[in-house]
């Protein structure tokens, strides 16, 4: 929805106060589906300057809207419950809501807000508070954003928000799922997430024999869309599900860690999940290896079948991603084989054959290749695939300066050199060993440490 962003905020006043005024529609301001509201508005005779009186479905027969839509409030909670959870903790005070076909409200998650308008039992139509994000979509059947002076109506013009429509098995409008935000902020999660999430509720409603968990890849699908990285925990402490975002902060596929403990890979977990809903940092280790983060927020949720589930938002901290970049890390050598490495193409089949019979060998190994496209993975399938022994070494040589890689790798003379790392120390004693080692950011390598490599690589000796 950060789309909104991009419209031309006071060409739109213009453009709102040009219609209020004369009716008249400023060319080229308007999107197409704004433009059709604010005329379907104006028919019905709304004052874009007067707040109509609130209008309230009574209580009773608000009761037989609710036993009428049952199954779709059942259905929707759920998922309503997992979007209100992917707000970080600056927007607590969005609020998801069911709307009917009718635009009545009859369902909301809504933490921190009193603003009485977006409540249960309230229309929210273009019949009753003109151009909004819930009366526009009910309109046009489409998923769609809006916000600020695009409302028809002064007096709604801080709500932002968007959702998607919701279909029986007939594409009939049954009703639309809608996340909004009262106070002029822009709700931060894409339209394509309500969208998936209507989905979501479409398949509950319209197959009976459709079955959803936590772990199955539609509700990842839905996890993809959150724009932080997502950790879905049980009570228990395993990791159920994860995205893609997260998969790419842990540098590994989501198959690799979901359904394990999260004390199996040596995560430190326990305080993150019972924390405050409030911005900290914190530093999330993997396997012993530090990643700095920031948390976004932490929500307890009700999930499907009633099961309870914490989601974890998080971020990189940026300001410390350089020094997380020249940390090195053993990296565990049971991680990848040839088996996790997918591709069908010729040149894909050929690289395999190669790097198959390359594991067959106990030579040094050279893989090429732009960065991100697996040449880590594959030198993992090598080492695991072939009688090497020992740990698989890691080590970024562009991340350290010349003279100490030069000591510690090869054990030359070193003169004033500051106290190596760990991982350093651990790559030297391996080469004494002659366990495997892997570097990369080979082309930043200086050129002398390049020539004592290929050296030794052809004659087993090091330079005296």
């Amino acid at each position: 929805m950060q789309s909104l962003k991009k419209i031309h905020t006071y060409k739109v006043i213009e453009a709102w106060r040009l219609f209020a005024e004369q009716n008249i529609i400023m060319e080229g301001v308007l999107r197409p589906e704004v433009e059709r509201s604010w005329r379907r508005s104006k028919d019905l005779g709304l004052s874009p300057w007067v707040a109509p009186p609130l209008s309230s479905v009574p209580d009773d027969e608000m009761e037989l809207i609710k036993q009428e839509l049952a199954d779709l409030i059942a259905f929707s909670q759920p998922i309503m419950n997992y979007v209100y959870a992917t707000n970080s903790s600056f927007y607590l005070d969005n609020q998801v809501c069911l709307i009917s076909k009718a635009g009545v409200i009859i369902s909301e998650v809504n933490k921190n807000t009193q603003f009485s308008t977006v409540s249960v039992g309230k229309y929210l139509d273009e019949e009753h508070v003109g151009t909004c994000p819930g009366g526009l979509i009910l309109k046009e059947k489409i998923p769609y954003v809006l916000g600020g002076y695009e409302n028809y109506i002064n007096y709604y013009q801080t709500i932002f928000g968007g959702g998607s429509p919701i279909f029986d098995s007939s594409e009939e409008l049954i009703g639309i799922l809608g996340l909004f935000n009262p106070y002029g902020k822009i709700p931060e999660q894409p339209l394509q997430l309500m969208i998936n999430a209507a989905h979501l509720i479409e398949e509950f409603l319209n197959n009976d024999r459709f079955t959803l968990k936590e772990t199955d890849d539609p509700f990842t699908s839905f996890l993809d869309e959150i724009n932080y990285a997502a950790l879905l925990c049980n009570n228990e402490g395993y990791i159920v599900n994860a995205n893609n975002q997260c998969a790419e902060m842990f540098n590994m596929s989501v198959r690799n860690f979901t359904g394990k403990n999260y004390q199996e890979l040596a995560m430190d977990l326990s305080r993150l999940l019972n924390t405050k809903t409030e911005n900290e940092n914190f530093e999330l280790k993997l396997n012993g290896y530090p990643i700095p983060c920031i948390l976004n927020n932490c929500s307890n949720v009700q999930g499907i079948n009633g099961q309870n589930y914490s989601l974890l938002l998080f971020s990189e901290d940026i300001n410390k991603r350089v020094a997380k970049k020249i940390v090195n890390v053993p990296v565990d050598s049971n991680r990848f084989n040839f088996s996790d490495i997918v591709g069908t193409s010729i040149p894909f089949r050929n690289v395999m054959r190669i790097a198959s019979r390359a594991a067959q060998v106990t030579a040094p190994v050279l893989i090429e290749g732009e960065s991100g496209s697996g040449k880590e993975v594959f030198a993992h399938a090598i080492h695991n695939a072939s009688q090497r022994t020992g740990p698989f070494i890691a080590i970024n040589c562009g991340a350290i300066q010349t003279s100490l890689l030069q000591s510690e790798l090869f054990d030359m003379k070193r003169v004033l050199l500051p106290e190596p790392s760990k991982a350093v120390r651990r790559v030297s004693s391996n080469r004494l060993k002659g366990e495997p080692c892997f570097s990369t950011s080979w082309a930043r390598c200086p050129w002398i440490c390049k020539s004592i490599c290929c050296g030794y690589c052809r004659t087993r000796r090091l330079p005296v």
